[in-house]
């Protein structure tokens, strides 16, 4: 029987942190993000490059944030940020289920992950320990992200 709330260990800063640490929710939820992603790829096939290499992205994001490694070129996603996004209910009733209604579904399910996940980096990047790590420059590519999941979301619900 668990006697104390177990700890883990950070590997940013070095120190044993607890399991209601901002970094711990960060890291959890960009987990689930990869992992709709990778769903993505069996329903959305005309996209399936694509989430493929915005899963690479993020693994590399990772890296940039755990270790200091380059921060990945995101060019894709800054390329797919084309189009625009209007966002109602409606759209997701008037889809017939198929597919595309998973895909849209799920669309707009990671981009409100992405949009907590935004969150969560920005109260971590006012952690003067983890400050250095959590930048604006990740927060841009996390950003941009969102943004084409919506418009994604928004053109596949409208036919495109």
């Amino acid at each position: 029987m668990i006697k104390d709330f177990p700890k883990f260990d950070c590997l940013i800063t070095g120190e044993k942190e607890g399991y209601d640490s901002e970094i711990e929710v960060y890291f959890a939820k960009e987990l689930q993000i990869a992992s709709i992603f990778s769903i993505l790829q069996n329903y959305d096939t005309e996209w399936k490059e694509n989430y493929s290499k915005i899963i690479e992205i993020l693994d590399k994001m990772d890296n940039y944030i755990v270790n200091g490694k380059d921060l990945p070129d995101y060019t894709l996603i800054k390329d797919l940020d084309k189009g625009d996004f209007t966002y109602s209910y409606s759209q997701l009733q008037s889809i017939q289920f198929s597919e595309k209604k998973i895909s849209v579904s799920l669309l707009y399910y990671v981009a409100g992950l992405i949009q907590e996940n935004l969150y969560w980096y920005s109260i971590l990047a006012k952690k003067d320990k983890y400050s250095k790590n959590f930048n604006l420059d990740a927060f841009e590519l996390l950003y941009t992200l969102m943004s084409v999941v919506r418009k994604r979301a928004y053109s596949l619900s409208q036919g495109n």
